[in-house]
């Protein structure tokens, strides 16, 4: 394994490739009967043979903006709050566009809808990114021994198959990363224990606007920094002397606030954007971010506590 270059010299991060194409599974899955589809707002697609895909009720809408993301601007259009997540599926599928018109027989480019092709795919990919990047994480937060790899295997496996995966991985669908996410906040979290005492209030301003811009992709990401403000707030440390308490308390308000301050800049920013191309930009506010940001504070409060997170 010393021979592979880089990235890939941590043998989880092979593991978590493995588990994360366990997905595959669901093409040769039972389908929902058809009186189920439209209860849960799906449709069974054959794609040939044995093998199909559940494809939920949005896709068309998401293919169009990833095919179209300057609709994103239009008066009224209530998805534009997510403007990374349509761009980053836009630009995979700029190279797939391409490679179907040199590579696609012509008979298979007359197919019905198959120009849709490149941008459905392209949020596949971005499904199995976000899955992948979830098991790596999750290996990373478990003790790291190579002879124990069967156990990395069965615990990803609760992550890449169960039904959120079987209902969403195979279509347009922002419902991965609500795996992804909260395996994240843990990862965060724990990489702040171990830097111990060593709280940077910039490092902080720039995690905020990392996570700022995750926003845009999902909501949901305002969820890592609404539980690393709580830890931030309620962690323990060693005690000292009453001038130093209150240094670290002033340090830790400190580093909640560039936290928060620097989460609020991409947003505001798109939607100060948007307000100057669009009249109508009443879908974008930032009560969606806010109010995650706020519940995550329940949330965050039961996966971090002054000490440390329990062993997984």
């Amino acid at each position: 394994m010393s021979d592979f270059p880089g990235f890939f010299r941590d043998r989880r991060i092979l593991w978590a490739g493995f588990v994360s194409l366990l997905p595959l599974l669901f093409l040769v899955s039972t389908p929902l009967p058809s009186g189920e589809e439209d209860r849960y707002c799906v449709k069974t697609m054959s794609v040939g043979g044995f093998f199909h895909i559940t494809v939920n009720c949005d896709s068309g809408t998401y293919v169009l903006l990833a095919e179209n993301p300057h609709m994103l601007l239009e008066q009224g259009r209530h998805r534009n709050s997510r403007p990374l997540y349509f761009a980053t599926a836009w630009l995979i599928s700029q190279p797939l566009r391409a490679l179907a018109r040199c590579c696609l027989p012509e008979s298979t480019r007359r197919i019905e809808n198959s120009q849709h092709l490149p941008a459905y795919t392209a949020y596949i990919i971005i499904n199995w990114i976000l899955l992948w990047f979830a098991v790596i994480l999750f290996f990373k937060l478990l003790p790291y021994d190579p002879k124990h790899w069967p156990i990395y295997i069965f615990s990803g496996v609760v992550l890449a198959v169960n039904e959120v995966t079987k209902a969403f991985f195979w279509t347009p669908h922002l419902q991965i990363c609500n795996i992804f996410v909260p395996v994240c906040a843990l990862f965060v979290i724990r990489r702040e224990q171990e830097r111990g005492d060593k709280v940077n209030v910039f490092r902080q301003f720039w995690c905020g606007v990392t996570v700022g811009a995750a926003t845009l992709f999902y909501e949901a990401f305002a969820v890592i920094a609404g539980a690393k403000a709580i830890y931030l707030l309620f962690r323990r440390e060693a005690e000292g002397d009453a001038s130093s308490n209150r240094f670290k308390i002033t340090q830790r308000v400190q580093s909640v606030l560039m936290l928060t301050i620097g989460l609020l800049i991409p947003p505001v920013g798109w939607i100060a954007f948007v307000n100057h191309r669009v009249e109508d930009s009443i879908h974008l506010r930032l009560s969606g971010i806010a109010s995650l940001y706020g519940c995550s504070a329940q949330s965050g409060a039961r996966m971090v506590s002054g000490e440390s997170l329990p062993a997984i």
